[in-house]
């Protein structure tokens, strides 16, 4: 199995960075084709069109908010990286900014080459989708701080 871990500091309360995030997968602006399936006040489901490596790829997930504990989790049902799961969490930092982490699970259960595949795809590919996401989710939170200023 490989798990892969990223974060990023962003310069906003942790409960507008988390009602941000819940518009997953709309800011990530690197997407070719998104959009939300469902979506209610605990769950979202998405589907997700992009490229990895150059090649074409869709996939879809389904989601659990928890509201309390400043949580989203991620499952890929469908796509190259069905079974993926991935857990979003929201950390309180002092002057009104907030750190996003996001862990991954991600294993494929091919006899002898899955440690192989698991390590390629996770450290290759799924860290880079999670460092992307991040790096998204923090500039529309930024554009919506200077949106607020100006």
């Amino acid at each position: 199995m490989a798990r892969e871990k990223a974060e990023i500091c962003i310069g906003l309360p942790l409960d507008e960075v988390f009602r941000i995030a819940q518009t997953y997968p709309k800011f990530v602006k690197s997407y070719e084709r998104s959009s939300v399936i469902y979506q209610d006040n605990s769950v979202l489901k998405v589907r997700v069109a992009t490229r990895i490596l150059g090649i074409s790829v869709e996939w879809e997930g389904e989601g659990f908010k928890d509201n309390k504990k400043k949580i989203i989790c991620f499952h890929q049902v469908s796509g190259p990286l069905k079974g993926l799961f991935a857990k979003w969490h929201f950390r309180y930092l002092a002057d009104d900014k907030t750190k996003v982490i996001i862990e991954s699970d991600f294993s494929i259960h091919v006899f002898l080459i899955s440690i192989f595949l698991d390590y390629l795809i996770g450290k290759i590919i799924v860290k880079q989708i999670i460092k992307k996401i991040l790096f998204f989710l923090k500039k529309e939170c930024e554009s919506k701080k200077i949106g607020e200023k100006g």
